[in-house]
């Protein structure tokens, strides 16, 4: 892994079907380059899937970020692996120092505390506290075909039009068109998923950015992006104060100044540090709900 390959994957994580002719121009790279570090990207375990990322309120879902604390006497990677598959957790986080960070999608406030209870009862866990994102209506109704043509890029998210179209029975082109249509009013985009754990020399770290109140959020992302150009990814936090992005550094003083820069940022209150060694999905409860949508 180097600074180019994150560069290559920011890029497929803003938009993960967009060709690699199209990356290689932004980057200033040939496309034989980029399908090169790709492959290998994907060989080596760092790049684990492309994904179509959809609003969760299409499926009545809200969001809430669980933080756990792991207990001295027992290990991050056995309480990760017990949390990762209790239903309504989506994603876990590790970090250095015995900190979890689980991704959380409930359709009411009795799954929620349902889905909490469960979390706190995970052998090794010390302690937990969380945050919920506000439920919003979804903005538009989709149809079982939709449903069936995100069930079709499902972890495939680079899938060939003319295959989407095939699974379908459909032609390409309405393929096309509801596809435009579905992005353009925010429903869904394509990313991908990566595992951290697998980038060598490198540091990974996750950058915690505190807003102060009134500041724009957006602003702030823009601001920060421009002063940290090592920003590959910005992570999902249900915290309207809060800007959590995933970083890199060559050298640990890289690190170190981009903080200092950071924390002299108009409109920034604070910014935390945070060493990101592995991060787990678990699609299968998901999956299950996407594929009832589509029935």
């Amino acid at each position: 892994m180097d600074p180019i390959d994150l560069q290559i994957v920011s890029e497929l994580d803003l938009d993960g079907r967009q060709s690699f002719a199209m990356v290689a121009r932004t980057l200033r790279l040939t496309r034989r380059t980029v399908q090169r570090r790709v492959a290998k990207m994907v060989e080596s375990g760092f790049i684990t899937s492309f994904e179509v990322l959809f609003d969760l309120s299409q499926l009545g879902l809200a969001d809430a970020v669980c933080n756990v604390r792991v207990r001295a006497s027992h290990g991050s990677d056995s309480v990760r692996e017990r949390l990762v598959r209790i239903p309504g957790v989506t994603e876990v986080l590790t970090f250095v120092g015995g900190v979890l960070v689980a991704q959380l999608a409930y359709s009411d406030r009795e799954e929620l505390e349902e889905i909490l209870v469960r979390v706190g009862a995970v052998e090794g866990v010390a302690d937990i506290d969380y945050e919920t994102g506000p439920k919003t209506s979804p903005s538009v109704h989709l149809t079982r075909s939709d449903w069936r043509l995100v069930r079709s890029l499902n972890h495939n998210a680079r899938k060939e039009i003319i295959e989407v179209a095939r699974d379908l029975s459909v032609s390409p082109r309405t393929v096309q068109r509801r596809l435009r249509f579905l992005e353009s009013r925010g429903v869904l985009r394509f990313g991908l998923q990566v595992d951290v754990s697998s980038a060598k020399d490198l540091f990974p770290y996750l950058l915690l950015v505190q807003l102060q109140p009134g500041i724009s959020k957006l602003k702030t992302y823009a601001r920060v992006r421009q002063l940290v150009p090592r920003v590959w990814r910005d992570m999902k936090t249900v915290n309207p104060f809060l800007l959590t992005l995933a970083s890199y550094a060559v050298r640990l003083s890289d690190l170190e100044r981009d903080a200092e820069l950071l924390r002299m940022t108009p409109g920034v209150r604070g910014v935390s540090i945070l060493f990101n060694t592995s991060d787990l999905s678990n699609s299968e409860w998901l999956d299950e709900r996407l594929r009832r949508a589509s029935a």
